[in-house]
């Protein structure tokens, strides 16, 4: 009976130290895949503009002496905007929404890409006048405010 209880404990601790080399080898080989699926830091203008288009494909994106411009097309005309656009981006469509937005893409550009931006977003009308822009910097235009 000694001999099946002493043969059982080793079996037992044998299938844990097992277990526990392999739950330590696939930590490491999941923490060192994170660690090279991170784009190498860069300044190049292309590499900026690669990184932003993958994560916001609905803007097209321009990078140039440390200020990125996302650009996205509206639906609505220019003179849709200047009559309406007080009323049509307001609540969740306001322009001051979008300023959370333009200050996480600058900080994500500094951490991934290692260069320090000031981010806009740009939303154009059909037309492709400029209805309002949202800066990382807090500033923003809107057309139908221009024009008061």
């Amino acid at each position: 009976m000694k001999k099946w209880l002493i043969a059982a404990i080793l079996i037992v601790l044998t299938v844990l130290i097992a277990v526990s080399i392999f739950l330590v080898l696939r930590f490491y080989s999941i923490y060192s895949s994170m660690e090279s699926s991170d784009p190498e830091p860069s300044t190049q203008q292309t590499d900026v503009e690669a990184y932003i288009a993958t994560l916001w494909p609905a803007f097209t994106c321009e990078y140039s002496d440390g200020s990125l411009t996302m650009t996205q097309t509206t639906t609505i005309s220019y003179a849709g905007a200047l009559s309406y656009g007080k009323e049509v981006y307001c609540d969740d469509l306001a322009p001051e929404t979008y300023l959370s937005d333009a200050v996480a893409v600058a900080a994500d550009v500094a951490s991934h890409c290692g260069v320090s931006a000031r981010v806009t977003f740009r939303f154009l009308s059909s037309d492709g006048e400029p209805i309002f822009t949202v800066s990382s910097d807090g500033t923003i235009w809107t057309c139908w405010g221009a024009e008061e």
